[in-house]
């Protein structure tokens, strides 16, 4: 029988595994990538001098934050694929499965971006929207050995 005071995890961005792995890093792992696409959207913005910027930013924030969780499970799978283990610069070939991913992600985020999220804006403004989040929040922490990942957690 069920107390009503169970609590499910389910998980909508990360796979559920995710927090049995690095159960101390699940809420850096939802808050920084939204602070780094707010950053890099608010810092777009300002350079491109779109006006209001405001509008601009409720508009396509969450669409960004969920398109690049997407973008980063791609890259994940494509490494998972390949039974990495994440424990890089043991063995010196395992840069060459992770740089791949890193390029994977980064590609999807432009075409999530780009198709999609700014799909309705003029296509200058899209198309350097699109390559400044591809190249700014490609996830380059995919190259970052596991026993890092372990201290950080611990």
């Amino acid at each position: 029988m069920k107390n009503k005071n169970d609590v499910k995890l389910c998980g909508v961005a990360w796979p559920s595994w995710i927090l049995l792995f690095f159960p101390n890093l699940w809420l850096f792992d939802i808050l920084v990538p939204f602070a780094v696409n707010s950053a890099v959207l608010l810092l777009a913005l300002l350079i491109l001098k779109v006006p209001a910027k405001k509008q601009w930013y409720k508009k396509y924030i969450f669409k960004l934050y969920a398109f690049g969780f997407a973008s980063y499970a791609v890259g994940a799978a494509y490494m998972l694929m390949f039974h990495l283990g994440f424990r890089l610069f043991r063995h010196g070939t395992e840069l060459f499965l992770t740089v791949p991913a890193v390029i994977i992600s980064a590609v999807m985020i432009f075409f999530f971006d780009y198709f999609i999220t700014f799909k309705k804006e003029d296509k200058k403004i899209r198309l350097k929207l699109s390559l400044v989040f591809s190249f700014a929040t490609a996830p380059y922490v995919f190259m970052m050995p596991a026993d890092w990942l372990m201290l950080v957690s611990i």
